[in-house]
């Protein structure tokens, strides 16, 4: 229960400083550059506290978690936020609501305890301290999501730069937004990483 509370905290914590950002931006997509990075934050704080530190095998999970949170959350900063591009859909969203500042509160605060849920998964992991098959596999689909995700987003950032409408060619033509294949290829590696056959997942020790 205390680990949840925490997880809780630490979600919520980053949440609100983004939503301090936002009151002095305006921007709401900031929410999009601190989603991996609160996600990253929350999943860390629970392998650090089930997993061995001292393993290698921990702490390349970790690299491997961080570098797809930074990369994800520098892309977007970088070519949205920096340039104060508005996302449509948030404005969108907010046309309806009677008061834009509650509204995005109350948005970023759900999007909080989505990502509580979305990291919670890493609670479950089968305690790891040794590379084993599962391993491979993992760091393989984890290294190859990120990187393919990587060229998809650089491919769509220079179509939008050169012209309007879908952009049908390159990786970005099977992975689409957001990135859906290569996004799934890396939370399917970053699952099957801690896939022990030896030991039992924590969940069934509950």
């Amino acid at each position: 229960m205390i680990m949840i509370v925490t997880a809780f905290s630490i979600s919520i914590s980053l949440v609100l400083l983004c939503f301090v950002i936002f009151l002095r931006t305006q921007n709401p997509g900031t929410i999009d550059v601190f989603w991996s990075l609160t996600i990253a934050s929350t999943a860390s704080y629970y392998i650090s506290s089930l997993q061995p530190m001292s393993a290698i095998s921990t702490q390349l999970f970790l690299v491997l978690l961080w570098l797809w949170a930074l990369r994800l959350a520098g892309f977007l900063f970088w070519t949205r936020v920096r340039v104060a591009e508005h996302d449509p859909r948030y404005e969108t969203l907010s046309q309806t609501w009677s008061n834009r500042t509650i509204g995005f509160l109350k948005n970023y605060l759900l999007q909080a305890i989505l990502i509580v849920v979305i990291a919670s998964g890493f609670y479950f992991s089968a305690i790891k301290t040794s590379f084993d098959p599962y391993t491979v596999v993992g760091i393989s689909l984890i290294l190859v999501g990120i990187v393919g995700e990587s060229i998809a987003d650089w491919q769509l950032y220079r179509f939008k730069q050169q012209q309007q409408g879908l952009c049908r060619s390159g990786l970005w033509r099977h992975s689409r937004h957001p990135n859906y294949f290569f996004e799934l290829t890396t939370w399917l590696g970053l699952s099957i990483y801690f896939i022990s056959p030896a030991q039992p997942s924590s969940l069934l020790n509950l």
